[in-house]
């Protein structure tokens, strides 16, 4: 009878958790399936699978332009949305995902996280990636691919 009893206790804090988590979820009104929204290990196993792709573009079909696919994570599939969160002096930062593209474990242009540390990267670099610099550097590999 006490196994019983702490068996229907546990599922009632679980419900419990589960109810608070929901109606206090900022993500709440972003449509999805609702185990994506439960857990991240169902889009883990679809990537496991190498079907990410493809199920998130079905998702899309099916619940519109922004989707929700995990319980922190929301995909966007517009043109609009992309040049906002990916365009220059979108003001988000980089999630450490980027953080796999570091160079012997030190950050550079393309992995710097943080909005401010790219900027101020940027700065420092931006002469060498001029139209100006960019001609003049090819100038010399034109020379010497091309017959005179």
């Amino acid at each position: 009878m006490s196994l019983s009893i702490v068996l229907a206790s546990i599922l009632i804090l679980l419900a419990a958790i589960l109810f608070i988590q929901f109606t206090n979820d900022p993500l709440r009104p972003i449509p999805g399936p609702l185990l994506y929204r439960l857990t991240k290990w169902r889009l883990a196993y679809v990537e496991w699978c190498s079907n990410r792709t493809r199920t998130v573009h079905k998702l899309h079909k099916k619940y519109g332009p922004v989707v929700r696919v995990g319980p922190n994570e929301i995909s966007f599939a517009s043109l609009t949305a992309r040049k906002q969160i990916y365009g220059a002096g979108s003001g988000f930062d980089r999630s450490n995902f980027y953080r796999l593209f570091d160079v012997y474990g030190r950050p550079n242009l393309f992995s710097f996280g943080p909005v401010k540390l790219h900027a101020e990267r940027k700065k420092m670099l931006h002469h060498e990636y001029s139209k100006t610099q960019i001609l003049v550097s090819t100038d010399g590999i034109t020379e010497k691919v091309l017959p005179p």
